[in-house]
């Protein structure tokens, strides 16, 4: 019972660090990037043979944002975007769009 009660408060804690994110400000894009969709094939074993699953996995668009955080230093991170904002972003413009 005892290894329970520790193992809660571990993923609990895992949990709440994992959340926390910096807050940034003046965030521009810096970079846009494509990924193709593609299929993987999955091996299962059942005893005697190998068979294959199929897996999709579809197009992705990203962006990468650079801003400055807190203690004014830079930094970047890359976000996954739909295909409609990835078309219509420019590299350089400020983010989020702002809405006018």
């Amino acid at each position: 019972m005892k290894i329970y009660k520790l193992l809660i408060i571990l993923l609990l804690s895992i949990c709440l660090f994992t959340s926390c994110q910096e807050e940034l400000h003046d965030c521009k894009v810096i970079n846009k990037s494509y990924q193709n969709s593609y299929v993987t094939l999955i091996p299962i074993y059942n005893g005697k043979s190998f068979y294959y699953i199929p897996q999709y996995h579809p197009e992705q668009f990203y962006l990468t944002i650079e801003g400055q955080n807190n203690k004014d230093k830079t930094k970047h991170y890359t976000e996954t975007v739909p295909e409609t904002t990835w078309n219509n972003i420019k590299i350089g413009q400020p983010w989020p769009i702002e809405e006018k």
